[in-house]
């Protein structure tokens, strides 16, 4: 996830400047790619930026299931409790209202143009999700992501 210029301080604050005050002119937003691992340099842990940045933390919202994540246990989507449902309108419908307010809920700065879940045409029992999504702030920021449940 991204970080934010929100700091919330708990406890005792000394009335001296402390490092937390200082601010950075940048606007570009970095944070660490998805999913981690062993990368071609060498290290665990590789950074991104701007669009990669908000298409990684988004396909991680969507494969993340309630509960896994420390501290935030609403974050995720569970969606693979809808494989083997019976795929009819009614579950495309669910699943498409389940991303929508997961989405506004933990990635406000994402408006989506375009959402469509299918059932595979290659293989049963797995579902296709699309997103074409923009940053709100941005003007020429827009992006697909997709995600296949097996």
């Amino acid at each position: 996830m991204a970080f934010s210029d929100n700091i919330a301080f708990y406890g005792r604050i000394s009335s001296k400047k402390n490092n937390f005050d200082v601010r950075s002119k940048s606007t570009v937003v970095k944070g660490f790619s998805y999913p981690s691992g062993k990368n071609i340099q060498g290290g665990y842990f590789g950074a991104t930026r701007d669009v990669e940045l908000v298409r990684n933390n988004l396909r991680q919202l969507l494969s993340t299931y309630k509960g896994e994540r420390v501290m935030l246990p609403d974050y995720g989507l569970n969606l693979n409790r809808y494989l083997f449902e019976p795929l009819d309108s009614i579950l495309f419908e669910e699943i498409r209202e389940d991303i929508v307010t997961n989405i506004s809920k933990y990635m406000g700065n994402i408006e989506i143009l375009k959402l469509s879940v299918e059932a595979s045409k290659s293989e049963y029992g797995r579902l296709n999700i699309s997103l074409f999504c923009k940053i709100k702030e941005s003007e020429e920021s827009s992006f697909e992501v997709l995600v296949e449940l097996k």
